[in-house]
């Protein structure tokens, strides 16, 4: 008995030293993805937290780093120093198609991302 309760002590030590890197194994694109699904006018001091570990993460490609830039600057929209960027990451197909997705859905925003959107979002915040 005495070794079955070390056993399950050392599993669950073990889970809680590994569940923190399978979280920053999120992909941006689905982080920034989840963080628009729960958009409500800006990103909450949370989301820019996560926003700002994207943007400092050596494993980070410029497109996004300029997305998770665009997020943090929603204040019920895109601003519109961000705008052309947006359009040049949508326009760019070396870019992944999903981040060309999320981009496309920061420039849309009116408060909150649209259904169409929505959808889209969803699908890529479940995918990592």
């Amino acid at each position: 008995m005495k070794k079955a309760i070390l056993q399950l002590s050392l599993l669950a030590s073990a889970l809680f030293l590994v569940s923190p890197f399978s979280v920053a194994a999120e992909s941006a694109a689905a982080t920034m993805a989840e963080i628009l699904v729960n958009l409500n006018h800006f990103p909450s001091d949370a989301d820019k937290d996560r926003l700002a570990d994207i943007m400092e993460s050596d494993e980070t490609s410029d497109a996004e780093v300029d997305i998770a830039m665009a997020i943090s600057h929603i204040a019920h929209q895109a601003k519109d120093e961000d705008k052309d960027m947006l359009n040049e990451i949508i326009a760019d197909e070396s870019v992944p198609a999903e981040l060309r997705d999320v981009a496309a859905a920061v420039l849309r925003v009116n408060h909150k991302v649209s259904d169409e959107d929505m959808a889209k979002l969803k699908m890529i915040a479940s995918s990592s």
